[in-house]
């Protein structure tokens, strides 16, 4: 499990998605466009989702989490979904 850090704000996601989050939030801001994402996440040991603003003015960290090991969190379909986004913005 990792934390994406955005605005002092932690969310807990996978590895998996944190990792192609961060990919697509550098790929937006490189082509200078912005979109919404949406992935699961983990609040108070209970699994929902987190929505963000990705784009060119948007700062987005990750930080591991001790101790902690990837967990079945989301589902194969929004993973993809999110790796297609990021495939389609070539790195510049």
């Amino acid at each position: 499990m990792k934390e994406l850090v955005v605005a002092g704000a932690r969310i807990i996601t996978t590895n998996e998605f944190a990792e192609v989050v961060l990919e697509l939030a550098e790929r937006l801001a490189q082509h200078g466009l912005t979109q919404r994402v949406e992935f699961p996440c983990v609040v108070d040991g209970a699994i929902t989702s987190a929505t963000l603003l990705l784009g060119d003015a948007h700062v987005l960290a990750t930080v591991g989490i001790p101790g902690s090991e990837p967990g079945d969190l989301g589902t194969a379909a929004q993973l993809e979904d999110l790796h297609r986004r990021a495939a389609e913005l070539a790195p510049v």
